[in-house]
């Protein structure tokens, strides 16, 4: 069964409204033909760039070394932020979060 392409401004929407919640530090929402990137601090931009755009990647070879099935989605949970990337179709996100301490 093949996944129905979701419009990417239904998807910029649903990212507007998660950037609001607590903890949320922004987004990144890429495709082969644009991205947009939405960041509390801009000056993070290259940094969270760099560390978005291989870590769906790295999942997909290590799916593919350890024969685990395809990748959904992974999170990266990092000392002092935590990064859920997921692909919907084309489309490749990743969401930053602050670290919450309990």
């Amino acid at each position: 069964m093949a996944i129905e392409p979701v419009p990417i401004e239904n998807l910029k929407a649903s990212l507007e409204e998660i950037k609001g919640y607590d903890g949320v530090i922004g987004y990144i929402l890429r495709n082969s033909t644009s991205a947009a990137i939405d960041l509390k601090d801009p000056s993070k931009l290259i940094e969270y760039a760099i560390l978005s755009s291989p870590s769906l990647d790295a999942g997909e070879e290590l799916s593919e070394i350890f024969n685990l099935g395809d990748i959904k989605h992974i999170i990266i949970d990092g000392e002092k932020i935590k990064v859920l990337s997921l692909a919907f179709g084309e489309n490749k996100i990743s969401i930053f979060l602050e670290k919450m301490l309990i």
